[in-house]
């Protein structure tokens, strides 16, 4: 090229290069066989490697793994435990006696002649059940206690109790159970119709008891009474025997003086 050309080359001010002209290959950038805008022949290293971890398949990388699993689920395992060790006691079941005051006075004279025997009694629903029945309030739904039992089933407490009550109050001769299958001259029929605990104030048990006598050989009824009592209290649950038991005493003390006048 003419170096007295109008448009000089746009070379090194002072030598006497003159700068190729523009190619449309790709500029190499500082030496080092790197193209710009070339695709790169360098493999990609992945940023964990770069910062010295284990690759994905790296076994170091699965036994770290397998350690994290183990600590989650000895950490699951010892706060499953804490929560066991937390819980609350189980309530444990409770069984009540009944016991009913002996008579007073007694009588001189048995009131009724022979030999009376006592079967056990029939009950209506909850009342023959062990779990101690309840209601909350007198028109409410009767409900049993889950943890709180009498001894026996009612029908057989009440039946036992009426027996020692009537040999402390020398009610008759002898009073006698079937298992003894001795002479008879009157047989005692009891029903239970309630037999719970209320819980509305004022706390209270409530015994209703059909009482019946009839003849061992001819079957004519002597006597027949329904019988109502009621025991106030306070103390809950655990004061329903005694209050039972006092209930009972009225209802038999009742029953005796009917029988006196029989």
């Amino acid at each position: 090229m003419d170096i007295h050309s109008p448009h000089p080359a746009s070379g090194r001010h002072g030598s006497g290069r003159v700068d190729p002209p523009h190619s449309s290959r790709p500029a190499v950038a500082g030496g080092a066989g790197w193209v710009r805008g070339a695709p790169s022949s360098r493999a990609v290293v992945p940023r964990s490697v770069a910062k010295g971890e284990p690759a994905r398949d790296d076994p170091r990388c699965t036994v770290r793994a397998r350690r994290r699993g183990v600590r989650v689920i000895l950490a699951a395992g010892l706060a499953l435990l804490a929560a066991a060790c937390s819980q609350p006691e189980v309530p444990i079941d409770r069984f009540y006696r009944l016991a009913v005051p002996p008579p007073t006075p007694r009588f001189d004279r048995p009131p009724l002649a022979g030999t009376p025997e006592v079967p056990r009694f029939f009950a209506d629903g909850l009342a023959g059940g062990r779990p101690i029945a309840y209601v909350d309030r007198e028109d409410g739904a009767l409900l049993e206690y889950r943890y709180h039992h009498w001894n026996d089933p009612p029908p057989i407490l009440i039946r036992d109790q009426l027996i020692d009550y009537l040999r402390a109050a020398n009610a008759a001769t002898r009073v006698v159970v079937p298992e003894l299958r001795v002479q008879l001259d009157h047989v005692l029929v009891g029903r239970l119709i309630r037999f719970e605990h209320v819980r509305s104030a004022p706390e209270k048990a409530v015994v209703v008891l059909e009482i019946g006598i009839r003849r061992a050989d001819s079957a004519d009824l002597v006597h027949l009474a329904t019988y109502r009592a009621e025991a106030p209290f306070a103390g809950g649950i655990d004061a329903v025997p005694a209050a039972m038991s006092r209930a009972l005493s009225e209802v038999f003390a009742r029953f005796l003086a009917d029988l006196a006048k029989a």
